[in-house]
């Protein structure tokens, strides 16, 4: 259903094609985003229970 939406709005000219580019994009950011958060939370928590055992 979602691939179908968006080949119609790829299909649509003007600045709503425009828009989904941009959203596109912008959530590929934020994914990259939320999993550097992610690597650095673990990271945290992996040196936190390090620093427990010393």
């Amino acid at each position: 259903m979602s691939r179908t939406s968006a080949a119609k709005r790829s299909a649509e000219p003007g600045p709503s094609s425009f828009l989904a580019g941009h959203h596109s994009s912008l959530a590929r950011g934020t994914d990259q985003f939320i999993s550097l958060v992610d690597k650095s939370m673990r990271i945290a928590s992996s040196n936190r229970t390090a620093d427990h055992r010393l």
